[in-house]
């Protein structure tokens, strides 16, 4: 199965570019309710170069305390994500 997940890339880009943390603390628990829906999605935000960008937000001094908390859950939840399933080939069920 291949994930479509469009929304990656602009929350992404707001949560590098935008000054404030709420809407930084926004985007990071919705990468973190996009990155839990499948493994498939975990993998597009990981591979969506979101990951390093989330470690930033929550290491940062300047960071709020709703951000970084955001960001580390996110962060937890894509760490534990199970590995996309892949299909057995030259199996019938």
């Amino acid at each position: 199965m291949h994930c479509r997940a469009q929304a990656v890339a602009p929350l992404k880009d707001a949560l590098v570019a935008e000054p404030e943390d709420h809407i930084k603390a926004a985007c990071a628990w919705t990468l973190g309710q996009i990155g839990r829906h499948t493994p498939d999605h975990a993998r597009a935000l990981a591979e969506g170069d979101v990951l390093r960008h989330l470690l930033a937000c929550m290491v940062h001094e300047d960071s709020s305390e709703d951000l970084r908390t955001k960001a580390k859950r996110a962060l937890k939840v894509l760490r534990t994500s199970p590995p996309p399933r892949t299909r057995r080939r030259g199996r019938s069920v």
